[in-house]
């Protein structure tokens, strides 16, 4: 400060450089605070997104253990009306067969018949690879595998 208490050159870059100082911590705090709401934001975010998918997922299970249920009903019935009607078949025409084709007849019957308990094995199976995944996250809902 001169003789007159105006600021020298000097004295006022020194004001100019801490008001600069100030200004750049202020903007620096301002910017670590948005960063840090950025965060929350963001986690906020996924944990929504990986519910939404959570819930997807276990909707696209309950439909697919509903078509594997009906896929297995449908090939269950198939073949049982493949049996009847090899049954059927076999008895009335039995007295009019040959030995062979009795026996060959019969060997049908137990193909189709093993072949459809082979079946419903599998899609027992397969529905108890996924209902203890599902019950376990969605409660269970009264059904077994076997009903």
């Amino acid at each position: 400060v001169d003789v007159e208490g105006v600021m020298v050159g000097s004295e006022w870059e020194e004001v100019q450089v801490d008001d600069l100082v100030d200004e750049l911590e202020c903007l620096r705090g301002q910017v670590y605070e948005l960063q840090a709401k950025n965060a929350q934001l963001e986690d906020t975010i996924r944990a929504e997104v990986c519910e939404e998918m959570m819930s997807q997922m276990e909707e696209m299970e309950r439909a697919f253990s509903i078509r594997m249920e009906d896929e297995r009903i449908a090939t269950e019935q198939k073949f049982e009306r493949k049996i009847d009607i090899i049954t059927r078949e076999a008895s009335r025409r039995e007295y009019e067969l040959s030995q062979d084709e009795i026996v060959d007849l019969q060997a049908q019957l137990k193909f189709y018949k093993t072949r459809a308990e082979e079946m419903q094995s599998e899609h027992k199976l397969a529905l108890q690879r996924i209902a203890p995944a599902s019950s376990s996250s969605s409660g269970s809902d009264g059904k077994s595998a076997g009903d």
